[in-house]
């Protein structure tokens, strides 16, 4: 209730009083408020206990995914907690690195669908946007790619993990690419075609019209209505203010602006060399 009165009937007050400049000033103040009402209540409490474990049980369950766990995930994982170590007693760390070397031995039992079911049930995720989930599927993907081969079990948790998570199909390629290069896998939800721009691969006087088909996920042959449909999709799922709108951080909303030109620059072509 204390969210929805300072975003929304707190500006609406003020634009009432002031008009248009009472109405960006309300929401102005409102973003500050909450900042600092979200701030306080995590530097409050510190990391719970039930964070903790859901979430080194959630590493241990990506790590295991390809059926061991080697050096190299396991320093991942001890990287991962450095990084969050300013937020933990000593006695917290040492609950994270045991649950993780104890969850390693039952990991296999546990279904993901259990250790996300209770990671959202904690008091972190209650106070966070959608940016925790980012930063959290971000850092299983860091854990696979450890030992820097991306092994079909791996690759599979990784798609049902970005289900439950809402991760964009955009972002999912973007981090994708980023621990693994040139990476063309796609995810469950999204089209599958590659992250790497194909204008960073071949100019436009070598790419061949074939690339422009698989750029919008169609095969030469396919009919207009076909291109137009798929055309669709994509510009919706790489849209800028669509991806703002879900707070996104700027860097991914830029990449996709790039992006949204490639797929604009292919469509033009194939529609073009479908009317010839």
């Amino acid at each position: 209730m204390g969210c929805c009165f300072w975003y929304i009937f707190f500006p609406i007050i003020m634009g009432y009083f002031l008009g248009f400049g009472g109405l960006v000033l309300g929401f102005m103040i409102a973003v500050v408020v909450n900042a600092y009402n979200i701030s306080r209540f995590i530097k409050a409490k510190p990391l719970s206990d039930d964070f903790i474990v859901c979430l080194f049980t959630l590493f241990a369950k990506v790590a295991k995914s390809d059926g061991h766990v080697d050096t190299s995930e396991a320093e991942t994982v001890k990287a991962i907690l450095n990084k969050i170590g300013m937020n933990l007693t000593p006695e917290k760390r040492v609950l994270a690195i045991e649950t993780f070397n104890s969850a390693i031995k039952e990991v296999n039992d546990i279904p993901l669908s259990q250790i996300v079911e209770r990671l959202l049930e904690t008091r972190e995720f209650m106070v966070s946007d959608h940016s925790m989930y980012i930063i959290i599927f971000e850092s299983c993907v860091a854990v696979t790619a450890s030992d820097g081969v991306l092994d079909a079990r791996e690759k599979e948790l990784l798609d049902e993990l970005s289900t439950y998570f809402n991760i964009h199909p955009f972002i999912y390629r973007t981090l994708m690419a980023k621990y693994f290069g040139n990476y063309d896998g796609g995810n469950s939800g999204g089209s599958g075609s590659s992250y790497n721009s194909y204008s960073s691969r071949m100019s436009n006087n070598e790419k061949s019209i074939s690339e422009y088909y698989k750029l919008l996920n169609c095969s030469v042959g396919d009919d207009l209505a076909t291109v137009k449909t798929n055309y669709k999709k994509l510009v919706s799922e790489y849209h800028p203010d669509k991806l703002a709108s879900k707070g996104l951080p700027k860097e991914i909303v830029a990449m996709s602006e790039n992006k949204l030109k490639e797929i604009n620059e292919a469509y033009k072509i194939v529609r073009k060399h479908l009317k010839k």
